[in-house]
């Protein structure tokens, strides 16, 4: 049940807008975080819905990435994506304070 709130919570947080109508954060900003967030979670990538598969092939593609990276491979482009495009820290500090309940 937590992960389902946890999602709901995400999504709110994605959508969240400002008075004017208009989104609080940018698809690029949220675009950067999905990427992070799922490598977080460990989950297995060929389980889950196409759009987020396509959005990771997507990302992979952007550190360089190869189909056949070893996990340090990965971590490694990882680290010198967000380390060159880091998460909006607006974004991140209100994600944390939503995964925490």
């Amino acid at each position: 049940m937590p992960k389902k709130k946890s999602g709901a919570g995400l999504l709110a947080l994605f959508e969240t807008q400002r008075k004017d109508g208009s989104y609080l954060y940018t698809d690029e900003a949220v675009r950067a975080l999905v990427p992070l967030l799922f490598l977080a979670s460990g989950e297995d990538l060929s389980q889950q819905a196409p759009k987020l598969q396509r959005l990771m092939a997507e990302f992979f593609a952007k550190v360089g990435l190869k189909p056949r990276a070893t996990a340090k491979q990965l971590q490694q482009a990882v680290d010198r994506y967000y380390a060159e495009h880091p998460v909006d820290p607006k974004l991140l500090k209100k994600l944390q304070q939503t995964l925490r309940g």
